[in-house]
């Protein structure tokens, strides 16, 4: 898929009007793969994201402005990418892209909630390794990735992460979410042409970056 805006972003757009609801998903080519130096640095700026942005300035504030009107807003990390989407009843969507332009390119976190989200993926990654299957795939990937970023789990490490400083927080953030970097999916009861002009409102303010442009390993 080409550019669809200026300043890099990629763009789809799939009208479906069989129920009165659109969805977005905001895909971040930013998963463990990229993390560099600190395992689980994605999975740690997909949290941050929430925490607070140039709009909404307290916590998950941003996630609730879609909840007063019936929508949603989640997120999640994988190996190969970091992927925010919500949904909301039609009449909003121009809300829900403003919502999350805001949340991917727009965060302003504080060095204390890099701290407090440390704290809590840890715990988050602790819970998840009582599942032994939980365990086995990520081993798996580890042995089976040795020279490659796949071995890395996108929940990340909770040793490493303890070394995250909130410099290198932000330099990842400033490194990963930028426009050239990032594709947009707009589905349902919505036209080509009112997605297009939602998403180059919200979205085409931001600069265009330096996307990475090979995997860090």
């Amino acid at each position: 898929v080409m550019p669809s805006l200026p300043n890099g972003i990629r763009l789809v757009v799939r009208e479906n009007h069989a129920q009165p609801i659109v969805a977005v998903d905001v895909v971040v080519r930013g998963g463990a793969s990229h993390d560099g130096e600190i395992s689980g640095l994605a999975h740690m700026l997909e949290h941050l994201c929430f925490q607070r942005t140039q709009r909404y300035q307290s916590p998950l504030s941003a996630q609730h402005a879609l909840e007063l009107v019936g929508g949603s807003c989640n997120a999640m990390t994988t190996r190969d990418m970091t992927r925010f989407e919500g949904q909301v009843p039609s009449q909003h969507a121009r809300l829900l892209i403003e919502v999350l332009a805001e949340i991917v390119l727009a965060a302003d976190f504080s060095d204390e909630q890099i701290a407090g989200e440390t704290e809590l993926i840890a715990h988050e990654i602790a819970l998840a390794y009582e599942d032994p299957a939980t365990w086995l795939v990520d081993q798996s990937y580890a042995l089976t990735f040795t020279d490659f970023p796949y071995r890395h789990s996108p929940m990340g490490s909770i040793d490493q992460l303890s070394r995250l400083t909130p410099s290198l927080a932000r330099a990842g953030y400033r490194r990963l979410y930028v426009p050239g970097n990032i594709s947009i999916v707009v589905v349902g009861d919505i036209t080509q042409k009112a997605a297009r002009e939602y998403v180059h409102a919200a979205f085409s303010r931001f600069p265009a970056g330096s996307p990475p442009s090979t995997l860090s390993y």
